[in-house]
């Protein structure tokens, strides 16, 4: 998987913004990845907006829980529930369909030897990784999504018979624990990453993690010195951030160590020079959902700090 950084070296950076926003010319399969990855985009964007406006079913729940004995309202009460549920169920599917399309195209990556394919697909899977954290950040501030999902699950338990199911009981165990994460987009794709590993499907993820992610901390420090637009700065640095939490689970060593593959403190002073809200997320997230930062290096640590 070397050669994906043969043309674009990852310590120099790349521009991201002037990357083609078309599917590949050259390579027929390498357009379908693309487009793929374009549509999911736009699921995306949408699933987002609706997660933001999310609003929880904690009336229907009281009023359930109020009249346990009265059939008319338990049955009122499940299915009051379906409505969010149905959108529960999307984000889960969402969630599979993104990380089958991170595997299609980090293996096209792998394969290709064109740099204008390497060039759309290195961008595509930038903004994919945006809107992954993106989601799961707003995901994080809707507890209400768990509560409504328990509720549901501990009710299909007398409903399991009702005709219009959103979800069934073979598939509510693990929609429940997608829910119960934090982070559930970012898990799901370390437990598809680690699975590939094990069976030798992606033998060289971890080496392409530490590549992109210095490639898009380089990049993203070049963007903004260049004054370019604030969006690609924002994408390069969720991008690099999602990589290091992924890479973080996958790498034995974790992310913070001090010879590792990642230049965790170019990384870093990368984000605390960039005059963003939005960075406190991003440090945020590098500390609490990575495995190894309480083993950091104490000289790491101290950045989060200044």
């Amino acid at each position: 998987m070397g050669q994906i950084f043969a043309y674009f070296h990852p310590a120099a950076g790349f521009d991201f913004e002037k990357a083609p926003n078309v599917p590949p010319s050259d390579d027929e399969e390498a357009a379908r990845v693309w487009e793929e990855v374009s549509r999911l985009l736009e699921t995306k964007k949408d699933a987002y907006e609706k997660l933001k406006t999310y609003q929880g079913n904690g009336e229907i729940i009281r009023e359930s829980m109020a009249n346990p004995k009265d059939e008319a309202k338990q049955i009122e009460g499940f299915e009051g529930m379906f409505p969010n549920i149905n959108r529960i169920k999307s984000l889960f599917l969402l969630s599979k369909d993104t990380n089958a399309c991170i595997q299609k195209v980090i293996t096209k990556l792998s394969e290709s030897e064109n740099e204008e394919t390497k060039a759309a697909l290195l961008k595509g899977l930038a903004s994919l990784l945006e809107q992954i954290f993106n989601i799961d950040w707003a995901k994080m501030h809707k507890p209400e999504i768990q509560n409504d999902f328990s509720f549901y699950r501990r009710s299909l338990e007398k409903h399991s018979s009702h005709p219009e199911l959103p979800v069934d009981d073979a598939v509510a165990g693990h929609v429940s624990m997608f829910v119960a994460q934090a982070n559930p987009f970012i898990k799901s794709i370390i437990t598809s990453l680690e699975t590939r590993k094990r069976e030798g499907g992606t033998p060289e993820i971890i080496p392409f993690l530490s590549n992109f992610t210095n490639m898009c901390a380089a990049s993203a420090y070049a963007a903004q010195k260049g004054n370019q637009c604030e969006d690609n700065v924002n994408m390069l640095y969720a991008a690099m951030t999602v990589c290091i939490v992924l890479y973080d689970s996958l790498e034995p060593n974790g992310a913070f160590t001090k010879h590792g593959r990642i230049d965790i403190k170019k990384c870093i002073n990368g984000l605390n020079s960039w005059d963003s809200e939005k960075k406190t997320q991003y440090l945020n997230s590098l500390k609490y959902s990575t495995r190894t930062f309480q083993k950091a290096p104490n000289s790491v640590q101290k950045l989060f700090k200044d």
